[in-house]
């Protein structure tokens, strides 16, 4: 294992960690239990959609990753599909705002309006320099 490894292997708010990247934040929405991994292959375009649309109607609803689509077993790069990224979840709003789950609704608006004043501005960044 290497040190990426290690360092994911805890939810970034257990280890006093800003969420980095996407495979950070599915770490941690799994954590908190807002995650369904689907492992069996699905069709994209209507089952993909339709399983999502009737999931989003539920309360608490869970962000869904599909790990196979169908048609795409062959894809190079391992292509997941996420759906219901926030859904109607505050756990997971407060999450991908960088604040701990339990954050009262009150509180987390507090927080990011807080968080909109201290902004940084953009820098641009040559294209040797960009990580990807």
């Amino acid at each position: 294992m290497d040190d990426t490894t290690d360092k994911r292997s805890a939810p970034a708010r257990s280890r006093n960690l800003p969420i980095q990247d996407l495979r950070d934040w599915l770490d941690d929405v799994d954590a908190i239990g807002e995650l369904v991994r689907v492992t069996d292959p699905v069709e994209r375009d209507e089952v993909m959609s339709a399983i999502v649309y009737l999931l989003a109607k539920q309360p608490g609803s869970p962000a869904v990753l599909f790990e196979k689509a169908v048609g795409f077993e062959d894809n190079p790069i391992g292509a997941r599909l996420l759906w219901n990224l926030v859904g109607p979840s505050l756990r997971r709003v407060a999450l991908t705002l960088d604040e701990p789950a339990d954050t009262p609704a009150i509180e987390l608006i507090r927080r990011v309006q807080g968080k909109m004043k201290n902004r940084t501005p953009p820098t641009e960044v040559t294209t040797e320099d960009a990580p990807i």
